[in-house]
């Protein structure tokens, strides 16, 4: 039996592999959107407080006995995934329908017009999980008049995504059929050097070199800081950036470059700016065209309180101070591409500062509520997936330790194979690992689809 799939992305991923709303145009296939009406709260029975959360759909893709593909956007304005990406690719091969459902607080499926600390207590895992499992009835209600077969549901997504996808498939089974999480960050962590360490691993894949031309533009910002903190402000287009939000920002120009599979390309840039004396704005151009942008790491941006369906970073940090942790620590081991302050004691500061409260993730709370990655020991039928080089790796599942067939990890180890890298478009260059790696995604969704 064909199925239906909810997707879930992370970070700027999604920017990458979906459409925003005001793109639909362009694509080749019609996209349908509405508004679902969801519970703020799903855990308190006598809050009823509503609000209408946005979900786009086609059935350009369907032939009526297939099921739902669910395409659950993550932590950033909802989206539609793009023509060629392999979602689509997947939907067209399973007739499947699909669906993205946005994100609660991001986007227009924001609750409150003011994000105060009280009002983004409903923005957690627990209560994303349950706006799908109120969504997927009310959805497959929609086409059960059309469906020649019962329907079937299932999950994909990528970074925090991913964890939700395979997080609705350990908690929801019952509504969610099986699941795809690439590059799923289903662990919490709390000093997450592990991250800063693969970044430095992947790096030095294109030789030494890049990793000190890294180190020296490090020590020099921070000397720059420490006497003349206006050029830094003035080079970087960041007036009102302050030292620990703007460390936050110049390590993630490089993590980025690794995270999203072009660090060859900044790796090239580097050595082409070391020497000019103008290297510092070349590097903001740089992270700009990238879309890393210091603005959003600013606390002026992240303490506004206003609603923002394009801004969200408040929402984000909001999720990893209160919830997630995933704090980009420095390496255990020397050197460290970042700042020697980023440690654990930095986070709380930044925490503290960002929300003006003591606020401070229990991960193992958190792990305790979703499985953590042991999850795959007590559920099934969810393939997890991870590019080599991507640092998000070490919160994930990299090792099957489940005695189930039907729980599916791959690690699609080759150059530059890094976040997410199995959901962007099929190319015919593409390394063979990653199409053999699509290929067991494929069989696999047939295999489960026709059960």
């Amino acid at each position: 039996m064909k199925g239906l799939v909810l997707c879930l992305l992370a970070f700027v991923a999604a920017q990458r592999l979906t459409m925003s709303p005001k793109e639909f145009n362009a694509s080749k296939i019609e996209i349908i959107a509405e508004t679902f009406t969801n519970l703020i709260d799903h855990i308190n029975p006598f809050n009823q407080a509503t609000f209408k959360q946005r979900y786009w759909y086609t059935f350009d893709k369907w032939n009526n006995k297939s099921s739902i593909l669910l395409w659950v956007c993550g932590a950033e304005e909802g989206g539609f995934p793009k023509d060629k990406s392999f979602i689509m690719t997947l939907a067209a091969e399973l007739h499947a329908v699909v669906v993205a459902l946005e994100h609660r607080y991001y986007g227009a499926s924001i609750p409150y017009t003011e994000l105060t600390v009280e009002r983004l207590q409903y923005l957690n895992p627990t209560q994303a999980l349950a706006d799908i499992a109120w969504f997927v009835p009310f959805f497959k209600n929609k086409l059960n008049d059309r469906a020649k077969r019962p329907l079937k549901v299932f999950a994909i997504g990528g970074g925090y995504g991913g964890a939700l996808a395979a997080w609705a498939r350990y908690k929801y089974p019952h509504l969610v059929d099986g699941a795809l999480s690439s590059s799923g960050i289903v662990n919490a962590v709390l000093d997450f050097h592990l991250f800063d360490e693969q970044v430095k691993n992947s790096i030095y894949k294109n030789g030494s070199k890049c990793i000190e031309n890294i180190l020296n533009l490090i020590k020099e910002v921070q000397n720059t800081w420490n006497n003349n903190t206006w050029s830094i402000k003035r080079d970087y287009r960041a007036p009102y950036i302050e030292w620990d939000d703007f460390m936050f920002f110049f390590s993630d120009i490089f993590v980025q470059a690794v995270q999203f599979g072009y660090k060859t390309k900044m790796c090239a840039f580097l050595k082409s700016i070391i020497e000019d004396k103008d290297k510092h704005k070349k590097l903001s151009q740089f992270e700009e065209d990238h879309m890393i942008t210091p603005n959003s790491y600013s606390f002026e941006y992240i303490r506004t309180i206003q609603a923002d369906p394009i801004n969200n970073y408040r929402q984000w940090t909001y999720q990893f101070c209160s919830s997630l942790g995933y704090f980009n620590t420095i390496s255990h081991n020397d050197p460290p591409l970042r700042f020697k302050e980023m440690d654990v004691e930095y986070w709380k500061r930044y925490c503290a500062k960002s929300f003006d409260t003591s606020l401070f993730p229990d991960t193992f709370h958190t792990n305790s509520l979703y499985g953590d990655i042991r999850m795959g020991e007590h559920t099934s039928k969810i393939i997890f997936t991870n590019g080599s080089e991507d640092p998000w790796q070490w919160a994930g599942i990299r090792l099957n330790t489940s005695k189930s067939k039907d729980i599916i990890v791959l690690l699609i180890d080759c150059s530059n194979c890094a976040h997410l890298v199995d959901l962007q478009p099929e190319e015919v260059d593409d390394p063979q690992v990653l199409k053999n790696a699509r290929n067991v995604i494929r069989k696999t969704f047939i295999q489960w689809f026709n059960e």
